[in-house]
């Protein structure tokens, strides 16, 4: 009988311990749900666009000199930045930019107060 109610508290202590460690994941993957940015490997959803205006480059408008004025990025990023804004429409937040081939979150938050995050109306 001690057995069978140890046995039963054990599974008890490891079930909730199961549920208190998946609880908050679930909890944050319905965050991050709420602002999905693009990436390499997923080209992205968007549910929420916020946009930040705090800076003299604006991202979705640019041309390729003016990208070049940003900390890191030089012609052959200014194009990739170009062309990944042509293909999959205008960039939301500054993680958006991870998506171009070869910039990092370091570089985007080397020149992220840089960057004006607005969009046309319409799309870009």
């Amino acid at each position: 009988m001690y057995d069978l109610i140890r046995k039963a508290l054990g599974l008890i202590t490891i079930t909730t311990a199961l549920v208190m460690t998946i609880l908050p994941v679930l909890m944050i993957t319905t965050e991050n749900e709420q602002r999905c940015f693009r990436t390499k490997n997923n080209p992205w959803i968007l549910k929420e666009t916020v946009t930040e205006h705090n800076g003299a480059v604006k991202i979705n408008e640019a041309t390729e000199t003016e990208l070049e004025l940003l900390y890191g990025i030089g012609p052959v990023y200014a194009r990739r930045i170009i062309e990944e804004r042509q293909k999959n429409g205008p960039f939301y937040y500054p993680e958006d930019l991870e998506a171009v081939n070869g910039i990092g979150s370091h570089t985007v938050l080397k020149f992220r107060n840089m960057i004006d995050m607005s969009v046309k109306e319409g799309g870009n």
